[in-house]
């Protein structure tokens, strides 16, 4: 198989199963809805009180003067377990189809309120605070956001994300792992100072922005 075209079905499974996700999410919450409205949770033999409504006006209420705040307790239901818990090896949606929600990416997608559509996938800085690409699509590079820090546990200790990080993590996804196909473009990630990071391609390369979008 050409190597252009190991690259496009890579890309074109995780676009899938990113809108399959978004499928799957809406099917949930219409699911949840009409059961709401049905009066579910009676004993059998019972009717329902016919009161759902208000009780969604008295959790909007709550959740309007609630205030969001660091920390607390994640929970993610996934139908069954991922092979690995590292993004790098692994392509499974069991993995990427949460880690997206914890995890920065260089650049992301529009998302929630801000999509113009379940089909609008524009570009965001989400690490990288700005970014250019020259006509002859050999090169990107990313300036990032100064101040973001890694998680507060070891190795990293909550310590500030830098140029070296960027260039650490994705030329090691180039040469092992689950990734190496969509990568294969990259010759190197140079570093000109701590917060610029340059991709360098093999060859011009249209696409990889979008490759960037997923963690």
């Amino acid at each position: 198989m050409a190597r252009d075209q190991v690259f496009w079905n890579t890309v074109l499974q995780r676009s899938m199963n990113r809108r399959r996700a978004l499928g799957a999410a809406g099917l949930l919450t219409g699911a949840a809805a009409l059961t709401a409205a049905c009066g579910g949770g009676t004993k059998k033999g019972e009717v329902g009180t016919g009161k759902p409504v208000e009780l969604r006006q008295r959790e909007a209420t709550v959740a309007a003067g609630e205030q969001p705040k660091y920390g607390g307790l994640g929970k993610y239901v996934t139908s069954g377990e991922p092979p690995d818990l590292d993004p790098r090896l692994t392509l499974s949606f069991g993995l990427h189809g949460w880690l997206g929600s914890i995890m920065s990416r260089v650049v992301r997608t529009v998302h929630g309120a801000e999509a113009q559509g379940p089909a609008d996938f524009t570009l965001k800085p989400d690490l990288a605070a700005a970014w250019e690409q020259p006509e002859d699509l050999m090169s990107i590079t990313f300036k990032l956001r100064q101040g973001i820090t890694w998680h507060n546990k070891p190795p990293v200790n909550g310590r500030e994300l830098v140029a070296e990080d960027i260039k650490y993590s994705f030329e090691m996804y180039a040469k092992t792992g689950a990734h190496t196909a969509a990568f294969e473009l990259l010759d190197r990630v140079e570093t000109p100072d701590r917060y610029t990071a340059k991709f360098v391609l093999k060859q011009p390369f249209s696409g990889l922005l979008e490759v960037l979008t997923v963690p």
